[in-house]
């Protein structure tokens, strides 16, 4: 009788002992730029996502003064079809265009929010409260980098937020109510979310029915608001930066690998070697078939080089072995060496479990002080 790693050892050599053959470190790579942009060109098509592109075709439908800066609900296009919700912070009195920053929010199970997670509101909303202050210190450090003077884009990734469950088309995936729950309650909440998690692979595979992979579509909207935020008179085309936790963290490396005007990412509590986190911690959704098996996810960030990249992670941090998360920033470091940008780049753990507390986002808010 054969025991099952014999059975599928062609599958976990696989995985577990990646050829690594497009990483920087290898002999035949000597010219970081010239990788780099045939890398990227590489990884893009593996995505299987890049529509023609279209207007924005902006619509606000809100504007709330924050003191400081104004919060601006709008809605625009990332390509044919695809309206995406988004909030825009712009401080008050700027004497010029001024740096940007694309906050990316996290997963956390939690979908009937998305680009609420990260942002302050004026009313209380429930179920909001708490999480903020479990994720993010008590406040929505999207607002924080607004207050100091970015202007800050905070989109709903798909899925999340007001991109939430299919629920009146042929691809309905669940109801569109729950009984006689009040549709923004705490129950609604719970049952929302418990509701999506447990059938958003569904969305998943339509994804992959219409010929694309999920990530790509999710990729693209965050290079699309970087499209966006360069139309705006008041944002520096050449001071745009991107930052995120967990499932942000995970976007804020891939928008920072693959959109060279991101000139500095902070990526958040998602950074460890793909062979750990398999098959087990990264959801399907997530993965992009053919890419890490010749470019390990440490490699992917290191597409970023040589701008700048600042790696926070958890050391207890109950989603990835602290092994592995220091393995993987410190393979990025001897990218960035053996490129000559060494100094571009920094990592640092943090003594906390799975958040970006006040700590953490009081030194990214530095390094973007001190690099845009």
């Amino acid at each position: 009788m054969y025991k099952s790693d014999e059975v599928y050892k062609y599958l976990i050599e696989s995985i577990k002992h990646p050829v690594s053959d497009r990483s920087f470190l290898n002999d035949q790579y000597t010219d970081i730029d010239k990788w780099a942009r045939e890398t990227r060109q590489w990884v893009k098509g593996l995505l299987c996502y890049e529509p023609e592109t279209v207007p924005f075709d902006p619509v606000i439908t809100e504007e709330i003064d924050f003191g400081g800066y104004v919060r601006k609900k709008l809605y625009f296009y990332t390509a044919k079809d695809c309206k995406v919700p988004a909030y825009l912070l712009v401080p008050k009195n700027l004497e010029g265009p001024a740096p940007a920053i694309v906050a990316l929010h996290d997963h956390s199970g939690r979908f009937y929010y998305g680009k609420e997670k990260i942002v302050d509101h004026k009313e209380d909303l429930a179920m909001l409260g708490w999480f903020q202050e479990y994720r993010y210190g008590g406040r929505g450090y999207a607002s924080a980098l607004a207050e100091k003077g970015y202007v800050v884009m905070v989109i709903d990734a798909v899925g999340f937020g007001e991109r939430g469950p299919l629920t009146e088309s042929w691809l309905k995936i669940i109801p569109s109510d729950f009984g006689s729950l009040k549709k923004g309650s705490e129950e609604y909440i719970r049952q929302y979310d418990k509701a999506w998690g447990e059938r958003m692979q569904w969305l998943y595979n339509a994804a992959i029915y219409a010929g694309y992979t999920f990530l790509g579509l999710m990729v693209w909207d965050d290079i699309r608001t970087v499209d966006f935020l360069c139309t705006l008179p008041e944002v520096d085309r050449e001071r745009i930066g991107c930052v995120g936790l967990s499932m942000g963290g995970y976007r804020a490396v891939w928008l920072g690998a693959l959109d060279e005007r991101i000139k500095c990412s902070c990526p958040v509590g998602w950074m460890a070697n793909m062979e750990d986190l398999a098959p087990f911690r990264c959801p399907v959704n997530w993965l992009v078939p053919g890419l890490y098996n010749h470019l390990p996810y440490p490699d992917l960030a290191s597409l970023t080089a040589p701008r700048k990249l600042f790696i926070q992670y958890c050391e207890n941090d109950q989603l990835f072995d602290l092994s592995s998360m220091k393995s993987a920033s410190e393979k990025i470091a001897r990218v960035y060496k053996k490129a000559g940008c060494g100094d571009n780049y920094i990592y640092k753990g943090y003594p906390v479990g799975h958040m970006f507390n006040l700590e953490m986002q009081e030194d990214a808010f530095a390094w973007f002080d001190s690099n845009l």
